[in-house]
């Protein structure tokens, strides 16, 4: 589990998350979510998952 949290946290600090937050604004009715969009933010989510 620690080498897949390792490959996405690599992967999380190679996004361009501007151009993410452009692309997926049209279908997301409250935009201001998307201002939480960053690596570090992602990284948080990923070092909570748990494989039961």
């Amino acid at each position: 589990m620690e080498d897949l949290k390792q490959m996405l946290s690599e992967r999380f600090d190679s996004i361009n998350y501007q151009q993410a937050k452009e692309d997926v604004e049209p279908f997301i009715r409250d935009t201001s979510m998307l201002n939480l969009w960053s690596a570090d933010f992602f990284k948080q989510i990923t070092q909570e998952l748990q494989i039961n």
